[in-house]
C-alpha cells in the first residue's frame, strides 16, 4: 500500500476538513456495533471510509495524520474487488478519542451524515443515554425504501431537533 507520509507532519487545514467531511458523507459510515456479552452490552463506535481508489484512503489518512491520528487500512475480505476488479479498501478509527477528535473537527462540515456524528459525538461524550444512542444512530444508517430518504430525514429530525436546518 502506498506510503501516506507527504503531509511531514502538516497541521490539517480547513480545506482538508472540509475534504474529509465530504468523503465521510458520501464514502464514510459512522455507528455504533452493540455486543451482548454474557451478562452485560458493550457499545462499540466506528468512523470508516471504504473506497477503491487508493489515492483516496491516503488522503484520508493524510488529514488524519494532521489531526495526530493514525488509522488502521484493510482490504475488505467479505467482497474482495468490485465487477471491475478494483480492490475495496476501508481505513477505520475505533479509538473513542480518534473518533471524537475526528468528529470535532468535521461535524461543521458535515451534510448527510451530520445527525449521526453529532449522536455519537453525545454517546462518546456520555451526554447521550448509550442504548438511545445506538437506536438512533441504527434507525439513521437504514437505507430508505426505494428512493425516498424520508427514515434518515425523520431520525435526522430526532436526534438533531432544532438544530437541523431545512432547506425547500
Amino acid at each position: 500500500f502506498p506510503s501516506h507520509d507527504t503531509m511531514d507532519n502538516k497541521q490539517a487545514t480547513p480545506t482538508d476538513l472540509a475534504y474529509l467531511a465530504g468523503i465521510i458523507d458520501g464514502e464514510g459510515w459512522i455507528g455504533l456495533q452493540k455486543r451482548l456479552l454474557k451478562k452485560w452490552v458493550t457499545y462499540k463506535p466506528a468512523l470508516r471510509i471504504t473506497n477503491t481508489d487508493p489515492n483516496i484512503i491516503n488522503r484520508v489518512l493524510e488529514i488524519w495524520e494532521g489531526l495526530g491520528i493514525s488509522g488502521h487500512v484493510y482490504e475488505n475480505e467479505q467482497s474482495p474487488s468490485v465487477p471491475n476488479g478494483k480492490q475495496i479498501l476501508n481505513v477505520q478509527l475505533n479509538k473513542q478519542t480518534a473518533i471524537l477528535r475526528v468528529l470535532d473537527e468535521v461535524i461543521p462540515f458535515l451534510v448527510g451524515k451530520k445527525a449521526r456524528a453529532i449522536m455519537l459525538k453525545r454517546f462518546l461524550d456520555k451526554t447521550v443515554d448509550r442504548e438511545e444512542a445506538f437506536q438512533a444512530i441504527r434507525i439513521a444508517n437504514k437505507k430508505g425504501v426505494g428512493e425516498s430518504s424520508e427514515p434518515t430525514r425523520k431520525a435526522q429530525d430526532e436526534i438533531l431537533g432544532e438544530d437541523i436546518v431545512h432547506t425547500a
